[in-house]
């Protein structure tokens, strides 16, 4: 193997995946996570009643990536995935190499293996372990065919034969959905013998079929059949598999064939996320055009074999997932095309590489459909990426503002999120972020280890232009909570935030205020009608902008319509700034607030070019259907002119 070869496509593979290292916690990672926090080894390898897999590798790989304190770095476990896929990169390589691929086609397989789009989520979240099982795999061929009559180093076969083993094991325990490729070996083999242009392919195949390396090729078979009846006597938790075929399965599966043919960076346009069944018709019948015109092109070019194989390779990797999961759960894991890439890449280099390109000269039909497919896939690849970064980022924000002991409140967190214009017409290709089945308080403890109360709850009106006119369709997390049940969340909240999104596509975390229980008491600083006390109100220039923090006490029944304007400039003037409304982006109107709870609530007014030297920050409340302001008396009960608190910035 050339250096020179790979070394540019481990580059470029980091440059695109390297941002994964930022992405942090998302999804379920806690849910995987904490199966192994604060458990034995014993417990990490024996069954568990409250997960629905066997799956001991994993947990056992988890369990040695753990701090001692029980928390995961994210870094950390995003780098392990990025160094599978190199690896993974590497040794496919070398099996094309072995299974009679020249240089060039050896290397433009692994180039479009290293940047299959499809194989995205598996790379780029932390919790898949579809690298894993793809590296001890391919490790497992690789050895296998190390140890075949012919290969150098004979002595050595059966240190080989016994690493190919004990690798294909263990990637059983990874991912029990490996034992359908335990059939590979003796395939591979096969394909080999029918390559030996000494006695003709029909008499070497025969002659392998009476060899001990058929019947050692037989021994994956055996254990996998073995692992998967031990699978099956362990005990877990029920009810996400079942055996069934569906039609919108299989069609969401193939597109793993014609990827390079169905994938739109530009996206297709918006439609319901039921894949409509002449749409699901046409994946499907475009996928077995496209299998057997790449197997007719390979034949063509002496490969037959070769795509054969990767055929078979692909589709049993992607049986597990046809016949037992339902369509709900698969058009969420595009995780589940990374174990079938390699053969997909095999059927494609078969057929499209030429076979002994003269010295200097490319086909340039061949070079140039690869070189296409490379730019589509660094282009889909890109907009996974955008997507990814836009949603790790918001966690980060919460992950931030998170503090041992505290309570605290989030609105409008997205659930989950995709492009308005989904790059492949089946399945949802956007992102779980923090869907609802997981505590928002998980993610902070998985990864710092700070304990914490999150609440959730959502107002979709706020920002909902915004989001309609944005590239994401946003689902947001918690219940809709009308003003009154927002109120009875209120008691006790150590900070309020809210997301808000842009028109670019941006999410940030915007605090908001919080509240507490507090006796009704003297107003520290002014009293507005019989309504509320003013009893905060401080400055802090950020930039741009002036941070206003105010500080309420209910001391009766507000009006309907009261609402608190907050302006900046010179009295009696048109304000130079101003911001109307109820607290915490007017989720919390005055009409619902009891005495006994005193709230506070911030504001963020934008800082005018030049301020003039009298100019003030003023706080009032008015009607505003009447325009009629509340009158309002410092807290030594002197008037306040026009009903306003004033306050220098």
């Amino acid at each position: 193997m050339r250096r020179r070869l790979l070394i540019p496509l481990f580059w470029l593979t980091c440059a695109v995946y390297g941002q994964s290292l930022g992405y942090g916690f998302i999804w379920d990672d806690p849910l995987w996570y904490g199966h192994v926090s604060g458990r034995s080894l014993v417990e990490v390898l024996g069954p568990q009643l409250d997960f629905q897999f066997y799956r001991p590798g994993i947990m056992l790989v988890n369990w040695l990536l753990a701090r001692p304190d029980g928390t995961f770095s994210a870094p950390l476990l995003h780098g392990f995935q990025l160094a599978m896929h190199l690896l993974t990169i590497a040794l496919l390589y070398a099996l094309f190499r072995r299974l009679g691929l020249a240089r060039g086609p050896a290397q433009a397989g692994v180039a479009l293996f290293a940047l299959f789009p499809l194989s995205h989520q598996a790379i780029a979240w932390a919790g898949p372990h579809q690298t894993l099982v793809n590296a001890l795999i391919g490790g497992a061929f690789l050895a296998w065919l190390a140890a075949q009559p012919g290969a150098p180093g004979r002595p050595w076969r059966r240190g080989r034969l016994g690493l190919s083993l004990l690798l294909f094991a263990l990637g059983l325990t990874v991912l029990e959905s490996a034992v359908v490729l335990a059939v590979m070996p003796l395939l591979i083999s096969l394909t080999r013998a029918r390559r030996e242009p000494a006695a003709g392919w029909r008499r070497n195949v025969s002659a392998f079929r009476r060899t001990t390396a058929c019947r050692l090729a037989l021994a994956y078979v055996g254990l996998a059949a073995a692992y998967a009846v031990f699978w099956l006597l362990q005990p877990r938790l029920s009810g996400y598999t079942r055996l069934s075929l569906d039609g919108r399965v299989i069609a969401y599966l193939a597109q793993g064939f014609v990827g390079p043919l169905l994938g739109r960076p530009a996206g297709y346009a918006p439609g319901p996320m039921e894949p409509d069944p002449s749409r699901v018709a046409g994946v499907l019948g475009l996928a077995l055009v496209l299998i057997v015109l790449m197997l007719l092109l390979a034949r063509r070019q002496g490969r037959g074999g070769l795509a054969a194989l990767g055929v078979t390779w692909a589709s049993l990797a992607l049986l597990p997932a046809a016949i037992g999961l339902d369509f709900a759960y698969i058009s969420l894991a595009s995780r589940l095309f990374y174990s079938a890439a390699p053969g997909v890449v095999l059927l494609w280099v078969a057929a499209l590489t030429p076979l002994s390109p003269a010295p200097g000269r490319r086909p340039p039909f061949a070079t140039l459909l690869l070189a296409a497919v490379l730019l589509q896939s660094a282009l889909l690849l890109g907009g996974f990426n955008r997507l990814y970064r836009a949603g790790t980022r918001h966690m980060a924000e919460l992950e931030a503002v998170a503090t041992p002991g505290a309570r605290l409140l989030f609105l409008n967190f997205p659930d989950r999120f995709a492009p308005r214009r989904a790059p492949y017409p089946l399945g949802y290709w956007g992102l779980t972020l923090a869907p609802v089945s997981v505590d928002l308080a998980a993610f902070t403890r998985l990864s710092r280890g700070v304990e914490l109360t999150a609440d959730s709850a959502s107002q979709a009106w706020i920002d909902a232009d915004s989001r309609e006119a944005g590239p994401w369709h946003v689902d947001l997390r918690g219940v809709s909570a009308p003003p009154e049940a927002l109120w009875a969340l209120a008691p006790g909240i150590d900070a309020v935030y809210l997301s808000r999104y842009g028109e670019e596509g941006s999410f940030r975390l915007e605090r908001q205020g919080r509240a507490h229980v507090a006796a009704p008491g003297a107003c520290e600083l002014a009293r507005f009608g019989e309504v509320v006390c003013l009893d905060r109100l401080s400055l802090a220039r950020e930039g741009d902008a002036l941070r206003v923090t105010l500080g309420w006490s209910a001391i009766g029944p507000a009006g309907p319509h009261d609402i608190v304007f907050v302006h900046l400039g010179e009295p009696g003037r048109a304000p130079l700034a101003q911001l109307d409304g109820h607290p915490w982006a007017n989720t919390l109107p005055m009409k619902v607030w009891q005495p006994g709870v005193r709230i506070e609530e911030e504001r963020l007014l934008p800082w005018p070019a030049a301020l003039p030297t009298g100019a003030t920050v003023n706080v009032g409340i008015y009607d505003w259907v009447e325009g009629e302001r509340l009158p309002a008396w410092a807290a030594d009960g002197t008037p306040l002119t026009d009903g306003i608190y004033a306050a220098a910035p």
